[in-house]
């Protein structure tokens, strides 16, 4: 059997909608990342993109991003990224841009 390292391995991303909160989470660690925004109608406001440090620079808080453009594109939303790593994420992703207003 092998066994990945955990440079391989991949989070789990759930969403709280309630919290409204997006979680990475690995087995044996529990959480290695967030990202919170705030709904307002049809705004997907950013406020934050945490990744622990000891996690950071495997593409988490990617992920996080990804599936929070990806449940905004689902809900016909547009979104405001007060948070700074969003801009990094759109100049790699510009598949997203058009999500985005001021």
């Amino acid at each position: 059997m092998t066994v990945g390292t955990e440079s391989e391995m991949k989070p789990t991303i759930s969403h709280d909608e309630e919290q409204q909160v997006f979680v990475a989470t690995l087995p044996d660690h529990g959480q290695v990342g967030s990202l919170r925004y705030e709904v307002d109608t049809i705004t997907m406001t950013i406020v934050s993109t945490v990744v622990n440090p000891n996690f950071n620079g495997r593409g988490y808080a990617a992920m996080l991003a990804q599936a929070a453009f990806e449940h905004a594109r689902e809900q016909h939303w547009q979104v405001v990224p007060q948070c700074s790593y969003i801009d990094t994420f759109l100049s790699r992703n510009p598949q997203y841009g058009d999500l985005v207003v001021d």
